[in-house]
């Protein structure tokens, strides 16, 4: 079956067919005969699709109703049509950022260390990992925290002379409760954020601690990844070392299909959004 393209499609689109037929929640199937048993004993089996990917895609190729048509450049200009509102940007970023069990403060540059310090009051953190000297914004939150007595480290990790890291260091920066950054964009549809990365702005920061907060400014806010490239993003990524995309506190459901925050990354990521 595996060695013919034609018996391969042929085989998944019988399989797809039976199967509907077989004990299943909301398409997934709790029971499968012996010997396949065996996985649904602790989770449940996806679906087969009934269309093969290579199917749908020249499907939709020959209709027109793909997103991109093979060899089509993207248009480099933007209309007005393609760019929304930008108070409609942020009440959408809004949305999907809390469907992704995402954080959202809205306030001014004014407010912003006194929000920033408040909620670093509430889950009790006398230290955070930040990264260097950033925005004005950035800059003046941490002088704010460090007049409240909270002490910000960089997440660096220095290496002893024969080489290797140093991870009593790394172990006392896993203490930090926090961790603190700014942004490039922020993404509308997905509610996604993107991180530089280079001198002073280590991914530990980001990675480590168990929440994760973000200062991104209103204007910062694009619809889609493509408006942010065409606004920009290629200099961005010519100029970082490496770019990281950002879409709610990390998740995961691997066991059990039980979703549980916080396995791989921050449980809590907090987005500053400024006016």
């Amino acid at each position: 079956m595996m060695a013919s393209p034609g018996r391969y499609r042929q085989v998944q689109s019988l399989a797809a067919f039976f199967l509907r037929f077989l004990p299943n929640r909301g398409g997934w199937l709790y029971r499968l005969p012996p010997p396949l048993s065996g996985w649904t004993r602790s989770r449940d089996f996806p679906p087969l699709a009934a269309e093969p990917f290579h199917a749908r895609f020249h499907r939709l190729k020959s209709t027109g109703n793909g997103p991109y048509k093979v060899g089509e450049k993207h248009q480099e200009t933007q209309t007005q049509e393609d760019e929304p509102l930008q108070g409609g940007l942020v009440v959408r970023f809004q949305e999907e950022l809390e469907r992704v069990d995402g954080e959202f403060v809205q306030c001014s540059s004014e407010e912003l260390p006194y929000k920033v310090a408040d909620f670093l009051a509430s889950i009790e953190a006398a230290q955070i990992l930040g990264w260097g000297e950033q925005s004005p914004e950035f800059n003046s939150i941490a002088y704010h925290l460090r007049e409240a007595g909270i002490q910000i480290l960089e997440a660096a990790i220095p290496r002893s002379e024969d080489g290797n890291v140093q991870y009593e260091t790394l172990v006392g920066l896993d203490q930090a409760p926090a961790g603190l950054t700014t942004c490039l964009a922020g993404l509308a549809d997905t509610g996604t954020v993107i991180l530089p990365s280079g001198a002073g702005q280590s991914n530990l920061t980001s990675l480590l601690p168990r929440t994760h907060l973000v200062i991104l400014r209103a204007k910062d806010i694009y619809p889609t990844f493509d408006h942010w490239i065409r606004a920009g993003g290629r200099e961005a990524i010519a100029s970082s070392s490496q770019l990281t995309l950002i879409t709610g506190p990390s998740r995961t459901a691997d066991i059990e299909m039980i979703l549980t925050l916080g396995v791989h990354g921050p449980e809590r990521l907090v987005i500053f959004t400024l006016d």
